[in-house]
């Protein structure tokens, strides 16, 4: 399956388990698959995910993406 489609997928894991993936071995394709997410779909799952877990995924997403996440962080869960 192509990345967007895991993407997909991974936006519909229970949370418990989206953060079990992302603090584990497969860290660098969970912040590949957030580079695919839609806009809105990532910065939702960053918010649910520990901060811990958060900030390291953040560190594997390339600039762009980066400011991006940063700038729809500042304007809050709505």
């Amino acid at each position: 399956t192509d990345a967007r489609t895991q993407a997909a997928i991974f936006e519909y894991l229970p949370t418990p388990r989206q953060g079990e993936i992302a603090e584990g071995p497969a860290r660098p394709q969970v912040a590949k698959l957030i580079e695919k997410m839609s806009h809105d779909d990532r910065v939702d799952l960053l918010r649910r995910l520990p901060a811990r877990v958060k900030d390291a995924l953040l560190r594997l997403v390339d600039e762009a993406d980066r400011r991006d996440i940063a700038t729809l962080f500042s304007y809050g869960e709505n």
